[in-house]
């Protein structure tokens, strides 16, 4: 959907840093190796780097500057999830990227729901990390 843009978004903030190469720190929680990579090759975890002094979780990042919809697995901590939800209303009431997008195809409101005692749809519901 909005996949160049955010590529292109991603690298100019790491770009920012000046550093041709940064360093990063890769982190996952799962119970078994083979569940380090969902069923579509995805990384279940997240990235941190360092630019300029300061860490940043990629994950957090995408989610908060609105160029990533949130996905949630079943090895994620409450926290994790009720930060990532946070982030992705705060993108959600400033309209940004994937958003604006989804308020002018389908006016989606599932952050609601994710709100009040996890009634989620089953869709949304966390799945097995394969």
């Amino acid at each position: 959907m909005l996949g160049a843009t955010a590529t292109k978004a991603l690298h100019d903030f790491l770009a920012a840093s000046g550093k041709a190469t940064l360093a990063c720190r890769v982190f996952t929680q799962v119970d078994h190796p083979d569940e380090v990579f969902d069923t579509y090759g995805r990384l279940v975890g997240d990235i941190e780097v360092t630019p300029k002094g300061k860490t940043v979780n990629l994950n957090q990042w995408l989610v908060q500057q609105g160029w990533a919809f949130p996905t949630f697995y079943s090895s994620m901590t409450d926290d994790e999830i009720n930060t990532i939800i946070a982030l992705a209303k705060t993108a959600r009431s400033k309209k940004a990227p994937v958003w604006k997008y989804l308020a002018m195809t389908i006016g989606l409101s599932i952050l609601d729901c994710l709100s009040r005692k996890r009634a989620t749809p089953a869709f949304w519901r966390p799945t097995k990390d394969r």
